[in-house]
């Protein structure tokens, strides 16, 4: 089995209905579901998930991950809430004459190789850390916050005689995911090395930066939203590594300053 790295991260349209369908289908991936006709679905994890609530610094993110850069400290927050999610692996072993059936009766134009067929085949997010710093409530009841995600590079696990690209261009066309992502996804160069990142167009704007050498996408909410509230993301590939960085009530320049200076 060859290994595919996932090393690009570019941006996809999303409407709130999609994501409540996106939601919906990876509950349906956890455990093992076989559906007539298609195949099955195997979901797994190596370990068990780490909590702290009350870290007092981010030494055990540090010691999981090797090389990983942190933000050690945020002016006026404290460090709240910690966790190391384990290994998780999509396991997918189908029959592909009677997928393709299904996935041309949806309405997918792009099918999966045949040489695919009755083979395994793997998704895999190796374990990601989180960490999360709060501020005290200001005179409004309000407070300001920064999570951070890191993780490494996420793969696909193919069998040698199978195309990487044809495999996703099918999972993208396969009518399990909303329309509108899959236009959009169809459009990306190089699609099988893209991490989708969704956001709304309706209530977000999104733009790109760099931020130490590196493309950082940042998500923004719009302020003539009439739902408007200050909230920031940014994405980021570092080395071996991507980070997430999703701030409230914090403004979009000291967020970047943070991350410039993360050691």
């Amino acid at each position: 089995m060859k290994l595919f790295r996932v090393q690009e991260i570019e941006t996809v349209s999303i409407t709130q209905s999609d994501i409540h369908e996106l939601d919906s289908m990876m509950r349906q991936g956890n455990g093992e579901v076989s559906i007539d006709n298609i195949g099955t679905f195997e979901f797994s994890t190596n370990g068990e998930e780490f909590f702290n609530e009350n870290p007092e610094n981010l030494n055990e993110i540090t010691s999981a991950f090797s090389d990983v850069k942190v933000i050690e400290s945020a002016s006026g927050m404290e460090l709240e809430y910690l966790s190391i999610i384990p290994k998780s692996t999509v396991r997918f072993t189908l029959d592909v004459k009677s997928t393709n059936e299904i996935l041309t009766y949806l309405g997918s134009e792009e099918m999966l190789p045949e040489s695919l067929d009755q083979k395994s085949f793997e998704v895999s997010a190796d374990k990601l850390a989180s960490y999360t710093f709060v501020s005290k409530q200001n005179d409004n009841g309000e407070q300001a916050s920064i999570n951070v995600a890191i993780m490494r590079e996420p793969q696909i696990g193919l069998p040698k005689d199978v195309d990487a690209k044809d495999v996703v261009k099918a999972l993208a066309n396969s009518g399990l995911i909303p329309s509108e992502i899959k236009k959009q996804l169809m459009g990306i160069k190089g699609l099988e090395s893209v991490i989708p990142i969704p956001y709304s167009e309706e209530q977000q704007v999104r733009s790109e930066q760099n931020i130490n050498g590196n493309k950082a996408i940042i998500i923004e909410n719009k302020e003539s939203d009439e739902d408007y509230w200050d909230y920031t993301s940014v994405y980021i590939k570092d080395d071996d590594y991507f980070y997430v960085f999703n701030s409230h009530n914090v403004d979009k320049e000291t967020l970047i300053t943070l991350i410039k200076e993360m050691e």
